[in-house]
Formats: C-alpha cells, structure tokens, sequence
C-alpha cells in the first residue's frame, strides 16, 4: 500500500496542476465575462427615428453622398448626391438607395417608407421609391 502512493505522489507534479488550475479559471472567466458583456451590450433605440439613423448611417461615409434627410413622421427619407465626373469607376446611387430602403424596411416591418434619389446640384429627383417588408411595394419615380 506504501508503495502505491509513493506511485500516485510522483505522477502528480503540483507545479503543473496548479499552473491547468489557473489556465481553467482564466478561460472561464473569460467566457463569463463576454456572455455577460453581450447581454447587457447595446439596445436598439426604441424610437423610429433612432433606428433610421442606426440603419442608415454607412450612407454618411458613402462617397458622393452629400446630404441624408429623414422625415419619421411620413415615413420619407431624401438622398442627395453629387456625381463627380472626374471619378473612372461611376457610383450607382440607384442601386445604393435600394439596398438602404430593403435594409431599412426589414428593420422596421409593417410600414412603408418613400426613399427618395436626388441630384443634390439641381435638386431633381432622379427615382423614388416605396417600401414594405423589405420589398419594393412601387416605384413612384425612375429616370
């Protein structure tokens, strides 16, 4: 019997169970951490203004983009461009507002939202568009 634990005392090395002891609780400390961190992370806004301008903000940092104009109340939200024509590869405002208006109608269900393209130098607009559901329900305008 004497001999048997002598055995189990020299497989055993403390150093480095208590090094796998310390390396466990770290991780698992980490975990907890994150968890805890995602579930009180960020709300979402709860006033459809605040959500608009979460949704749409990439517009903001898109070039040729120069004015965003959001009306909550009737539901409408104007682009404003500028074409540059010294630029070789052409931006595609009409495919950019699409994209925003099915974005921004899937994020908010059960409302129709007008998302109007317009030529920021001669304030005409170029396509307007209704959404519901993160479809186009019409197109009012395209030229």
């Amino acid at each position: 019997m004497g001999k048997l634990k002598k055995t189990l005392r020299k497989k055993v090395n403390p150093e480095k169970s208590n090094k796998m002891i310390y390396a466990v609780v770290a991780g698992l400390l980490l975990i907890f951490a994150a968890i805890f961190f995602l579930s009180t992370g960020k709300k979402a806004p709860e006033n459809k203004k605040g959500i608009m301008e979460d949704t749409l903000s990439y517009l903001k940092k898109t070039a040729g983009i120069s004015e965003m104009i959001m009306e909550p109340e009737k539901n409408i939200i104007k682009l404003f461009y500028i074409q540059d024509s010294r630029e070789t590869k052409q931006t595609d405002y009409k495919r950019i507002t699409l994209f925003a208006g099915m974005k921004l109608s899937n994020k908010l269900k059960n409302e129709k939202f007008i998302f109007r393209l317009i030529d920021g130098l001669k304030r005409d607009p170029h396509l307007v568009i209704v959404f519901q559901n993160g479809k186009v329900v019409e197109k009012l305008l395209e030229k």
